[in-house]
C-alpha cells in the first residue's frame, strides 16, 4: 500500500473553479504584448501540459478537487494522492508538452518551441513547479514528510540561486535582457511563499 500524501499539503478551500481576478488581466496584458499566433499557441501549449496532469489523474483514480487559474499559473488540486499518484501526474505535465512539442513541430513550429519550454520549465526540481512535486514525492517514498519537503526546498532554492545568478551574470557579460532575471526572481519568491504556506499549515493543524 503506498504512503499518502497529507491534504494538508493544499490547504486552501476546494472549490471546482477558482478564476483569480488576474488571470484574465494577464491574458490581456499577454495578447496586447505579442503576435496573436503566440498567444493562441501558448494558450494551447498551457491547455495541453494541464489536460497531461488531468489525464494521468483520471487514469489513477486520483479525485481531482479543484482547478485554479492564477495570474502566473494554474494549478490542479487532488484529494491526498499517494506518493507514487503524485510523481506521475506531476510528471505527466511536462511529459504532455514534449508530446505536443514532437507532433506540432512541422505545421505548428512556434506552438511546438513553447510548448516544449513550458514543459521543460516546469521540469525544474522547484517546488510547486511540477519537477519539485515530483521530487518531493520520490522523496516522500523512503524519508519522512518533513525531511523530504526539507530537501526538496533546499534544492528548489538552490536552482533558483544558480539561475538567478546566471541571468544576471548574463545580463552582465553579455548584455542580455531582464526578462530572465524577473523569471528566476519570481521563481525564487513562489519558493518561499509555499514554504512558509506549508509552515502555517502545519503550524494551525497542531493547533487543532
Amino acid at each position: 500500500m503506498s504512503r499518502r500524501l497529507p491534504s494538508l499539503i493544499r490547504c486552501s478551500p476546494v472549490r471546482r473553479l477558482e478564476v483569480a481576478p488576474g488571470f484574465i488581466a494577464a491574458l490581456c496584458l499577454l495578447r496586447l504584448l505579442v503576435e496573436p499566433g503566440v498567444f493562441w499557441s501558448f494558450l494551447a501549449a498551457a491547455a495541453a501540459h494541464e489536460a497531461g496532469h488531468l489525464t494521468a489523474a483520471l487514469a489513477l483514480h486520483v479525485k481531482v478537487t479543484g482547478i485554479r487559474l492564477g495570474a502566473l499559473d494554474a494549478s490542479i488540486r487532488m484529494q491526498a494522492p499517494g506518493y507514487r499518484q503524485e510523481a506521475i501526474c506531476a510528471l505527466a505535465g511536462p511529459a504532455a508538452s514534449v508530446l505536443l512539442c514532437a507532433a506540432a513541430k512541422k505545421a505548428f513550429p512556434a506552438c511546438a518551441a513553447i510548448s516544449l519550454l513550458l514543459g521543460l520549465f516546469n521540469a525544474l526540481p522547484v517546488f510547486p513547479l511540477d519537477g519539485g512535486r515530483a521530487l518531493r514525492a520520490i522523496l516522500g517514498l523512503i524519508l519522512p514528510l518533513s525531511r523530504a519537503e526539507t530537501i526538496s526546498n533546499l534544492v528548489g532554492l538552490a536552482v533558483c540561486a544558480a539561475g538567478l545568478a546566471g541571468a544576471l551574470l548574463g545580463v552582465r557579460k553579455f548584455g542580455l535582457g531582464m526578462t530572465p532575471v524577473l523569471v528566476w526572481g519570481v521563481l525564487l519568491l513562489r519558493v518561499l511563499r509555499y514554504a512558509q504556506e506549508e509552515g502555517a499549515c502545519f503550524l494551525s493543524a497542531g493547533k487543532v
